[in-house]
């Protein structure tokens, strides 16, 4: 009788040594699946981050700056952290965003891309690096996670509808981008009483300083082979421009400090123009709109009656505009189709 009861009591033990075990083992296989589950759900964050940064690129195409550019800020706004450049060499760039250090290459090569030209296709790769849980009894106190994603731009034609001018008008000369011009004339260098100025939406100071400020809030179009004709705005105007240019130029905080070759999308510093027929005039008239060109303001120069602005004319894609394939191309374009491609 006792020996019956020792093999029960045994039996009995040993049920709960092997409970015990497995339990351990199912408190380890939980606390891996949660982790694991943290580590899926990361991976996921990543590369939505991915596939909007490198759609949000390819609508710059084939703008290289404004590639990586509108990359970085549409992988920013999809994790609502802000961007820190770490170092680019003009085809690789790499940024801290939140805890994600994130690349972009362009223009961009590999056996997913290989049906288009280079210059069309960016990829856009990031690694996280996050903490564990219950995986640190294993002495694992850290995962890292990976994500990438491709995308090819085709470019849509140049843009034939623009808000937002600034209230210069330029004449067309063969200009080549990167390259410096005048956007408003100083006292004594004007043609006929004019300077560079255009009256957007009305004459006046106040209205032209708003203007360079705000922009023109009005749309102006030579959508299907529309004709645009807008007043010129006479006289120097040199209080209002050297505010209105100050204005806009203090707005940029960005860091390193934007310029026209490495700029931050959307920095006041830039902005659109109409690009206006030759010139013959005198005093307030009317001048006819030919298309538009995008600018980085370099700033106001001179004194007194003698002052002038001068902005470097780039190449770059508009976010929010229509354009035609009429229209006269001087380097700004609207956004075309995108497609991702892994």
């Amino acid at each position: 009788m006792s020996e019956y009861f020792n093999k029960k009591e045994f039996r009995s033990g040993q049920v709960v040594v092997l409970a015990a075990v497995f339990l351990g083992l199912l408190l380890v296989a939980i606390g891996l699946a949660v982790d694991m589950g943290f580590a899926f759900a990361a991976r996921a964050r990543l590369q939505n981050c991915c596939d909007a940064a490198a759609l949000a690129g390819a609508k710059s195409v084939p703008m290289v700056q404004e590639i990586t550019n509108h990359a970085i800020d549409g992988y920013s706004r999809n994790l609502n952290r802000d961007a820190a450049l770490q170092s680019n060499n003009g085809t690789t760039a790499v940024y801290n965003i939140g805890n994600d250090q994130v690349t972009v290459i362009t223009p961009y090569q590999d056996t997913d891309t290989s049906d288009y030209p280079a210059e069309r296709c960016l990829k856009v790769s990031s690694v996280r690096i996050i903490s564990t849980h219950f995986m640190k009894l294993l002495g694992i106190n850290t995962m890292t996670v990976k994500a990438q994603a491709a995308a090819v731009g085709l470019p849509g034609g140049p843009v034939s509808t623009a808000r937002g001018c600034l209230p210069f008008g330029i004449v067309w000369d063969d200009f080549a981008f990167g390259q410096k011009i005048i956007l408003k004339e100083g006292g004594g260098s004007g043609a006929h009483g004019y300077y560079g100025a255009l009256a957007l939406g009305g004459n006046g100071a106040s209205t032209f300083e708003n203007n360079i400020m705000y922009g023109y809030p009005g749309l102006i179009s030579i959508d299907q082979d529309a004709e645009e004709w807008v007043p010129l705005e006479p006289g120097n105007m040199s209080g209002p421009t050297l505010k209105g240019i100050t204005y806009r130029i203090n707005l940029c905080k960005h860091q390193p400090p934007c310029t026209a070759s490495n700029y931050v999308s959307g920095c006041a510093r830039t902005g659109i123009v109409p690009v206006i027929e030759a010139l013959d005039l005198t005093g307030r008239s009317t001048v006819q709109i030919k298309g538009f060109a995008f600018i980085f303001l370099e700033g106001c120069y001179g004194s007194g009656n003698d002052c002038w602005v001068e902005g470097t004319l780039i190449r770059a894609v508009a976010d929010d505009a229509k354009g035609s394939a009429s229209a006269p191309n001087y380097g700004f374009i609207t956004s075309g189709s995108t497609q991702l491609l892994k």
